[in-house]
C-alpha cells in the first residue's frame, strides 16, 4: 500500500477509508463488520484498492478467526492479485 512502515497497521475502518476504492468501500465494510460480529471462521474477499501510481490494483484479503481459551484471535494477509486477474481476463477473452 505504500504505507510508512513506522506507522502502526491501520484499523479495519482506516484501511477501508484510505485504501479501498470508494465504489467498493461500503460493501466491504458491511461484509467485514458482519463477519467480525458473527466471529466467522474465515473471510476471503477481493477488492480494488487505490494505487499511488497508475490504475487501481486488486487485493485478495484473507482473515482466519479463532477462539482460544475464551480469547479471540485473528490472523490474515493481503495479496496483490492484479496480475493474476489480468491474466485470467486475457485468457477468457482469447477463448
Amino acid at each position: 500500500y505504500g504505507r510508512d512502515p513506522a506507522l502502526a497497521p491501520p484499523t479495519i475502518d482506516e484501511w477501508l477509508d484510505e485504501y479501498v476504492q470508494p465504489t467498493e468501500r461500503e460493501t466491504a465494510r458491511r461484509r467485514l463488520h458482519a463477519d467480525i460480529e458473527a466471529w466467522a471462521a474465515e473471510t476471503l474477499m477481493t477488492v480494488p484498492v487505490r494505487s499511488r501510481e497508475g490504475p487501481p490494483r486488486w487485493v485478495r484479503c484473507w482473515t482466519q478467526r479463532h477462539l482460544r481459551d475464551g480469547q479471540r484471535h485473528a490472523i490474515g494477509m493481503h495479496l496483490d492479485v492484479t496480475d493474476q486477474l489480468r491474466h485470467e481476463a486475457a485468457q477468457q477473452e482469447a477463448e
